[in-house]
């Protein structure tokens, strides 16, 4: 019977140690053999018999220091494949992922493609009234389908804004969006470039565009309540009568925008910049007439830390929290900010002529060089004000708390507003 050898295997679960750490283990080895072979040349404990007692430092040198030199490099080299091999694996992978997910957006182009042209859903939904029961069935079914894959899609791009990106402009060219009209609510558009695009009319409710670049995009009438838009890109977008009601606008840049007749009421509006806000009023009501209504609702948000500017004449600001926000300069003529917190706001030079302050947090606010005409500061506490090169004698006062230094009474106006000054109640 023959004998033959067979290397020992290393067991399955310390294969993959093994071969990541073969060549630490070798480069040990020969350290610790060194080692031995050092201690033992200079304690000259050898054999006669093995010949080592009369090698020089020079011989140790050329006997151990080619086969160390040659096991370092081996190792760098092996190092070096692993990490090549290792980059190009990943880049591989990287290009597969790639070329699914265009697979997949191209299908969903497909998909939706042929079920617009095959049912012919453009022309049924630009019939609108005149449907037959058919028509209507077919037309709500092929929304429900258009936005299932459009939620689906999205969600398997959640982390790549570009296709997200895609995915939208495809639904606005083929008049999806716009004829079919499909439900967007709850999409997921964060981080997509969708500046100068349309979406008009269009049900966002709780849908998150954070981060989103949406500049100059109309978004008039369309339903963004609960939409997440925190550190989003607003400017110069067209709010004009969007529902902004409980919306998260954290940080987000609204200069520019137009908000006519707009709803903010209960937003987070917190560090958010509406500078510049374009806010036109027709001509018919300049003065304010009683035929001209409120316009834009931030009742109840939270604007604490926000850059205010521009036109917004006639705003409800009314229990909302404005403290350490800057309205310099802002037209705020006609506004309600009644019960509002104004703690450390900045109002210098702003237009707060017949603004409604009944009640509202002034402690800390800057009031110099602010118009104050016809301005109502009932029941308001002017005391840690400061109010330099302020006129309170066009204000109106009634039971107003102000600063010693002021020579004015502080129910001066009660009658004129029909206020009782000692309960405070209202003067039938």
């Amino acid at each position: 019977m023959r004998w033959s050898w067979k290397r020992p295997s290393v067991p399955e679960k310390y294969q993959q140690w093994w071969k990541e750490n073969a060549w630490w283990v070798a480069f040990v080895s020969w350290a610790a053999v060194t080692l031995l072979l050092v201690i033992a040349f200079r304690r000259g404990n050898w054999l006669p018999w093995v010949g080592f007692s009369k090698k020089t430092l020079w011989d140790w040198l050329q006997l151990l220091g080619v086969p160390l030199s040659l096991a370092i490099l081996g190792y760098v080299l092996q190092q070096q494949q692993q990490k090549q091999a290792a980059a190009l694996a990943k880049e591989q992978r990287a290009q597969a992922a790639e070329e699914e997910k265009e697979e997949i957006l191209q299908a969903y182009f497909d998909r939706i493609s042929v079920l617009l042209i095959d049912k012919n859903i453009l022309a049924i939904a630009f019939k609108n009234e005149e449907l037959f029961r058919e028509e209507y069935e077919l037309l709500d079914a092929a929304r429900d389908v258009i936005r299932a894959r459009t939620l689906s899609i999205l969600r398997r791009f959640q982390d790549d804004p570009l296709r997200k990106t895609s995915v939208i402009r495809f639904l606005i060219e083929s008049e999806v969006i716009s004829k079919v009209k499909i439900n967007l609510s709850g999409v997921n558009l964060s981080g997509a470039d969708l500046s100068e695009i349309s979406l008009s009319g269009v049900d966002l409710n709780n849908a998150d565009f954070k981060g989103a670049n949406l500049s100059r995009s109309n978004f008039s009438e369309a339903n963004l309540c609960a939409a997440n838009l925190s550190h989003a890109n607003l400017s110069h977008a067209n709010l004009s009568k969007a529902q902004l009601t409980k919306a998260n606008l954290k940080q987000a840049d609204l200069s520019g925008a137009a908000i006519v007749r707009t709803t903010f009421a209960d937003a987070d509006l917190r560090m958010a910049t509406l500078s510049g806000m374009n806010f036109p009023i027709p001509k018919e009501y300049v003065n304010f007439n009683e035929n001209y209504k409120v316009t834009i609702r931030f009742a109840s948000s939270n604007l604490s830390g926000a850059k205010i500017s521009g036109d917004l004449r006639q705003a409800d600001f009314s229990r909302a929290n404005l403290s350490n926000a800057n309205l310099s300069e802002a037209k705020l003529c006609g506004a309600d900010f009644i019960l509002a917190k104004l703690t450390g706001a900045d109002l210098r030079k702003a237009d707060l002529s017949n603004a409604k302050l009944r009640e509202a947090d002034f402690t800390g606010v800057k009031l110099t060089g602010t118009q104050l005409h016809e301005t109502d500061f009932t029941e308001v506490k002017l005391t840690e004000t400061e109010l330099s090169e302020v006129d309170l004698r066009e204000a109106n006062l009634c039971r107003t708390i102000l600063p010693k230094h002021i020579n004015v009474k502080p129910d001066r106006d009660c009658q004129k507003l029909r206020i009782d000054p000692e309960t405070g109640c209202t003067i039938m």
